[in-house]
């Protein structure tokens, strides 16, 4: 813009200087015409004025020819008196001659049949009635003027190098407040006042976009809020397929760190089996869902097209999911198995009685084999129903309120008092306020689990002690016995489903291998904690933990 300016100011300067010239020369044009002009009739009128005063020779005018005028004096019929230009033919027809003739003076401007010139003719009429003519031809106005041609072009050049030389200048300081706009700010600027439309528009636009930015990083400080809060893995891929994004789940689960990952390819992510087959279903341009397991965790990880191009993996920790599959399958199995063995017996004993095949002294002991079994059978179906119970109640909101853990540890006390005693089991009571905040089935359904365990695992003669107590923000509830004790290499596995330490004391005793799953799962709903302690031999301690209210 700059360059246009500069060379606009030039030709600016050139073509005023041009014009300028131009009429310099029509100004001294006009100038010189009117001089001659008026030298022609003042020299007319002065010979007039003499040749009226008396008479005249024609001869004596013969001395006016050097000053450049032509003299002509016509009789009134048009015959040429005198002429200095040596003209002979009649002059009556000349327009000049007539207006003189008719009104006392005429004069024109046309070209001359004797000079061959353009030539200005003035005549005046004279006392006698005769007519005096001069004449002057325009050359000599413009051999005056050519006389000047070399001073006017002496000026154009002198301005025209003056305004090649101003125009830089010139328009540096015309370019100087359009150079300084602050346009972050610009009602600010102090300029010309043509550039305030423009700098209306610009403040217009500099709000909409500020409103635009403001927008789109609410929107993208959301998004970034979104996926880091995922508890899913996200990753974005460009269309080449580098990262452009990962959350913090994505590089928890892969190992690795977003900052090195960012706009390096997908494998530098992760390099295994699964990953390769993601890269080459992004090359195919594929939709592509894999299973991979990394540091003992089942991840699964599903690759789709993005809206504009590029592509999106989805990262979900499933391990949990895959876990409690295989919980269900085993726990299935177990069911089938456990309820198989009393059946067998139920119905081996049976078939024997109806096909008369047991003594009739021997009757009564199969009678107490099918009683037994099918107690034990409708016992495990129970905890079965309870465990389920407890897996729906997982996901829910149950229903609590204030409970004392040593009133229900009272009443599950007094509820086995006759099964201690069959066992031959003292229980001692060491309980205090301890208060929760429960649901009571569920909490006499944990600490009758822990008490029935601590009975039927004990020793005849043995002990169990049930205590509970408050302790700063944690209500305890324990119940410790002298019984059998669990090896060290089993304890912490005695909380899953089915799992016996001594397989063939607790079928006898009638344990279902259910119990103390189902006080996991009770004190899980609870928020509370489970220690264990035990010494085989010497017994077993199982401690509560829950969290205390006032």
């Amino acid at each position: 813009m700059k360059k246009r300016i500069n060379r606009a100011l030039c030709l600016l300067g050139a073509a005023s200087a041009l014009v300028g010239s131009l009429l310099i020369f029509w100004v001294l044009q006009l100038n010189a015409t009117s001089q001659l002009h008026r030298t022609v009739r003042e020299t007319a009128t002065m010979l007039a004025g003499v040749i009226n005063a008396g008479s005249v020779d024609p001869k004596a005018f013969e001395e006016n020819k050097s000053n450049g005028l032509r003299l002509t004096w016509i009789g009134q019929d048009g015959t040429v008196l005198y002429d200095s230009a040596g003209a002979t033919e009649n002059h009556a027809g000349r327009p000049e001659v007539k207006a003189a003739l008719t009104s006392g003076a005429g004069e024109t401007t046309r070209l001359s049949d004797t000079l061959s010139q353009e030539t200005y003719y003035y005549a005046l009429r004279l006392s006698d009635g005769s007519v005096l003519r001069i004449s002057q031809t325009t050359g000599s106005v413009y051999g005056q003027l050519l006389n000047c041609v070399p001073y006017v072009l002496g000026i154009f050049v002198v301005v025209v190098a003056l305004a090649a030389l101003l125009a830089g200048p010139l328009t540096r300081k015309l370019m100087e407040p359009v150079q300084t706009l602050d346009v972050e700010k610009p009602m600010e600027n102090e300029t010309y006042d043509e550039l305030t439309p423009l700098l209306l528009r610009i403040d217009h636009q500099n709000r909409q976009l500020e409103n635009q930015m403001q927008t789109m990083q609410q929107m993208r400080d959301e998004l970034a809020n979104i996926m880091e809060n995922m508890t899913e893995g996200l990753i974005v891929l460009s269309k080449t397929g580098n990262i452009l994004s990962m959350n913090h789940s994505a590089a928890s689960m892969l190992d690795c760190k977003t900052e090195e990952c960012l706009g390096e390819p997908l494998l530098a992510a992760c390099r295994n089996e699964s990953f390769l087959k993601l890269a080459g279903a992004m090359r195919r341009k594929e939709t592509c869902r894999v299973q991979m397991n990394k540091d003992g965790r089942v991840i699964e990880i599903s690759l789709s097209p993005a809206l504009h191009g590029g592509n999106i993996l989805l990262l979900v920790d499933v391990t949990e999911e895959c876990v409690a599959e295989q919980m269900r399958r085993e726990f299935s199995a177990n069911v089938s198995h456990e309820l198989k063995t009393p059946l067998q017996t139920i119905s081996g004993s049976a078939e024997l009685l109806a096909n008369g095949m047991v003594q009739e002294q021997d009757k009564p002991r199969f009678y107490e084999n099918i009683l037994a079994e099918s107690s034990r059978m409708n016992a495990l179906i129970g905890d079965i129903i309870e465990l389920s119970k407890l897996d729906e109640a997982a996901g829910q909101q149950l229903p609590k309120e204030r409970v004392d853990l040593a009133e229900v540890a009272k009443d599950v006390v007094e509820s086995l008092q006759q099964k201690a005693q069959e066992h031959k089991v003292t229980i001692e009571q060491k309980l205090t306020c301890a208060p929760v905040e429960g649901t009571l089935t569920l909490l006499r359904e944990l600490a009758a689990n822990l008490c029935d365990n601590a009975i039927i695992y004990n020793q005849s003669g043995g002990k169990v002690e049930v205590s509970t107590w408050k302790k700063k923000d944690t209500s305890v509830l324990q119940v410790k016995d002298t019984g059998i004790g669990i090896p060290a290499q089993h304890q912490s596995r005695v909380f899953e489903r089915f799992y016996r330490v001594d397989k063939s004391h607790s079928r006898a005793s009638g344990g279902t291998g259910l119990g103390l799953s189902i006080v996991k799962h009770a004190a899980r709903l609870h928020n509370a904690d489970i220690r264990l302690e035990s010494v085989p031999g010497k017994g077993t301690t199982i401690t509560v933990l829950f969290p205390a209210i006032q």
